[in-house]
């Protein structure tokens, strides 16, 4: 089944009134659908592990669009079924569809099926549909993927624990089953290592701030559906991390680390995990990291939408503007607009709706990156131009932006 949604999404390029989350100033708005089609394109149906599951294309390029494998890792992978499950259960909820809820369900079996026993998770399958056991972006591990995967694990039971119960106690007994790694990681708590010139919360997943914040936004998920106190506590935990992880003066202060000295746009989404786990337990301390990091992220997107940050110190930074991606952008986006929904300030929602124009032209290039027309999002702005490509990152991390913002009444 096909399906477009034509909302309002709001590009604002000149002064915005102040006002609440639902009352978006309307100076200038473009009609723009909420596509599934490149999506639903990049989908296919399989058969794998004895039952039949839905994997994502990676790669899709100009100007035909045809699938592209990743020479060396495979046809599809778990990091990017992940996030395709968000994408159709969170369609689903707002839009209604058995297609969409059906794709979500063999999505998260492909999930289930690239999972060990031990919890850890496997990330790409290769041409014949086999497991790619040895690539170093595939290998078990608890890494991106694994963490992609409890995120749309933890969403699906939600949506799935309301009328198919025995399929979400399968994604719960799985969710569980990662268990055993986080607590590794947080038995670090209180434990800091030192990756000149900044230290690193030895509890932080993989000690990197970007996968962390995925994982606290998945668990929040969770806990939201059962009341797992064991949960509350990872969230209170990791956020702390977070929070510390974070440059504190200089012309970048506020920026939430992503891995050693490192703050780049992508998976950037601390500032959007902190302000959903302050919700939770008011912590005024997360409030004082919120609007340091949303005033951070303010500056990112006056700046031309940078890229990446490479701190030597607070007063002597490497930047990088390029490549920007939809990925990058979505971070951004949704750390803003999280932060106003906390705050109330007005200037995060202001620069959450200029960054939100990246999409509709307002960019380096001057070029829309997302085709209403054929839901396609190109894959980037690099230092020579736009790459017209369409694969399932940037496909998918557009379509979050725009269903995080109409779920929260922005568009």
């Amino acid at each position: 089944m096909k399906k477009t949604v034509t909302i309002i999404l709001l590009m604002i390029s000149i002064a915005l009134s102040c006002g609440d989350a639902n009352n978006v100033n309307q100076n200038k708005i473009d009609l723009i659908n909420i596509n599934l089609d490149h999506l639903n394109f990049l989908s296919e149906s399989i058969t794998f592990a004895s039952e039949e599951v839905l994997i994502i294309h990676i790669y899709s390029e100009y100007p035909d669009y045809v699938y592209v494998a990743a020479d060396g890792e495979g046809i599809s992978a778990v990091d990017d079924v992940a996030r395709a499950v968000l994408v159709y259960l969170k369609y689903y909820e707002q839009f209604g569809g058995d297609d969409f809820l059906l794709r979500a369900k063999k999505g998260l079996r492909f999930i289930l099926s690239m999972q060990a026993s031990d919890g850890e998770f496997y990330n790409f399958i290769n041409e014949d549909h086999t497991i790619n056991r040895n690539g170093i972006t595939s290998i078990k591990s608890f890494n991106w993927w694994a963490i992609r995967a409890i995120r749309a694990m933890a969403y699906g039971y939600k949506v799935f624990n309301l009328n198919q119960s025995t399929f979400a106690d399968s994604l719960k007994t799985s969710l569980e089953r990662t268990f055993p790694h986080i607590d590794i990681w947080i038995s670090n708590y209180g434990n800091y290592n030192l990756n000149s010139p900044y230290k690193t919360p030895g509890w932080l997943i993989n000690q990197a701030g970007d996968q962390t914040s995925e994982l606290v936004l998945g668990l929040i998920d969770y806990f939201h559906a059962t009341g797992d106190e064991v949960v509350k506590e990872y969230i209170r935990k990791l956020t702390n991390g977070l929070v510390d992880f974070q440059i504190r003066e200089g012309n970048f202060a506020g920026a939430h680390l992503s891995w050693q000295n490192i703050w780049h746009a992508w998976g950037a989404h601390q500032v959007q995990a902190i302000a959903k786990a302050y919700k939770i337990f008011n912590d005024e301390n997360w409030l004082v990291s919120i609007n340091a990091g949303a005033g951070f992220y303010s500056k990112i997107v006056l700046d031309g939408h940078l890229n990446e940050l490479e701190f030597r110190s607070a007063d002597s930074v490497n930047v990088k503007k390029f490549p920007q991606i939809a990925y990058g952008i979505h971070a951004i986006t949704s750390g803003l607009m999280e932060a106003f929904l906390v705050t109330g300030n007005d200037d995060y929602r202001k620069n959450m709706n200029r960054a939100l124009e990246w999409f509709s032209g307002q960019n380096a290039v001057n070029v829309v990156m997302y085709d209403s027309t054929t839901g396609r999002t190109f894959d980037g702005i690099g230092e020579n131009g736009v790459n017209r490509n369409s694969g399932a990152e940037s496909t998918i991390e557009a379509l979050l932006t725009f269903l995080e913002l109409k779920e929260k009444g922005f568009l």
